[in-house]
């Protein structure tokens, strides 16, 4: 359907893989149309509503991703940093967009999904919280005004996610929150019309 966003949750039994289940389950608009785990976990071939703690949606959790991988799909990219790249990769190989809201990413990792970004609609954030996003914004301004902030020499890097999404934000053009393969409106309109191109 042209009108219906299908979705594959990654990091299906994770807390916040089990959260975007029991809530997009309900969002007209919304279709859960895979729901991915890690191979070995005692969750596959389970309901992911069932496992989210809602009523079952007919979607058993799978252990592969590139199988439901399909153009005019999103994936929500909730796993760990490897798992992350292989649903990067898969993800640009079948021309389906994907969030990662994956924390732990190195910077070649980031480099490197920066670099599949260009065959797919992107977004990567190292915190989905809408304040710490407001003010990466808002840091990422001050440094484009105040001139480059050097975080690199300082004796005590910062270690949290967003931290190096801070440091990683005063990058020329870069804030934590990136967003890659889209235009203006671009994402939201990749769901309107089930495609991404």
């Amino acid at each position: 359907m042209a009108d219906t966003c299908s979705i594959v949750v990654c990091g299906a039994a994770g807390r916040m893989g089990r959260r975007i289940i029991s809530l997009a389950r309900d969002e007209q608009g919304v279709e859960i149309v895979g729901a991915v785990e890690a191979a070995g976990s005692d969750k596959i071939g389970r309901d992911a509503g069932t496992v989210a703690g809602v009523d079952p949606i007919g979607v058993a959790i799978a252990d592969d991703y590139a199988a439901l991988a399909k153009p005019g799909t999103v994936t929500l990219d909730f796993t760990a940093a490897e798992a992350s790249m292989d649903n990067a990769r898969a993800a640009a190989s079948a021309g389906a967009g994907i969030v990662v809201g994956t924390s732990g990413l190195s910077r070649e990792q980031r480099d490197e999904i920066e670099k599949l970004s260009a065959s797919m609609p992107t977004i990567i954030a190292a915190n989905m919280s809408r304040g710490i996003n407001v003010l990466l914004s808002l840091v990422a301004d001050a440094v484009a005004r105040l001139g480059r902030l050097r975080l690199r020499n300082r004796r005590d890097p910062p270690q949290s996610q967003e931290g190096l999404a801070f440091g990683h934000g005063h990058s020329p053009g870069g804030v934590g929150l990136r967003s890659r393969g889209t235009g203006p409106g671009r994402s939201a309109r990749y769901c309107a019309r089930g495609h991404g191109r």
